[in-house]
């Protein structure tokens, strides 16, 4: 038997369906109209079926659109941005004695490593001339004012002696990046290097970093 619909009966049949619909691996819903104006709702074996004028089967059919729309966008927003494997070079460094940073991948959402791209950095860090340090993974800007903020996976704390890091950062800002080893007690640089792309590279060959082994 059909029962007439009203705009709170339908709301409530489409809320069940929607609810039924964000449960993971759940079966995707089926809504049907038929040309005289029957509805019809079937989603992980719960069934409803109702009739309805032709006026408010519109403004469910137009609502019903959107929310399709809605939830077939959602996994896209969702996605993070694709990442791929970009070839760096090494620019100017200066380390202490005993220090190193190695990078051993490198993967960007651009291989130009500029201005609005996430970049993800993994590698293999020594440390010798103290007990511990903050590793960091920052940008020079070679234009703008020179402020940014620092989010979370762009800092480590190292130990000393060989271990392993991944950092992320994403550009901001026009400049070069650089991973740098930071004194935890007075927070001033005393080793790293810059890398990036070979341009890049070339345009800050003649940077000199011997502030790196200044007394601390």
């Amino acid at each position: 038997m059909q029962i007439e619909i009203n705009t709170r009966e339908f709301w409530k049949l489409l809320s069940v369906t929607s609810r039924h619909l964000k449960k993971p691996n759940a079966t995707p819903a089926i809504i049907i109209c038929s040309d005289n104006s029957y509805l019809k709702a079937i989603t992980w074996g719960y069934t409803c079926e109702r009739s309805c004028s032709s006026r408010l089967m519109s403004s469910i059919m137009i609502r019903v659109f959107i929310l399709t729309l809605l939830m077939v966008a959602t996994p896209a927003w969702a996605t993070p941005p694709r990442l791929f494997e970009v070839e760096t070079v090494l620019g100017p460094k200066r380390y202490r004695d005993g220090d190193v940073i190695e990078i051993t991948d490198a993967h960007s959402t651009s291989t130009r490593l500029e201005q609005g791209d996430t970049v993800v950095v993994k590698g293999r860090v020594r440390l010798d001339s103290r007990a511990e340090a903050t590793l960091s993974l920052l940008l020079t800007q070679t234009k703008g004012n020179g402020f940014e903020e620092t989010e979370v996976s762009q800092t480590t704390s190292v130990s000393q002696g060989l271990q392993n890091f991944e950092l992320e950062i994403t550009i901001k800002h026009q400049g070069v990046l650089h991973l740098t080893l930071y004194d935890t007690k007075t927070g001033k640089p005393f080793g790293g290097t810059y890398f990036g792309t070979a341009a890049q590279m070339e345009n800050i060959a003649d940077w000199n970093l011997s502030y790196y082994l200044d007394e601390q």
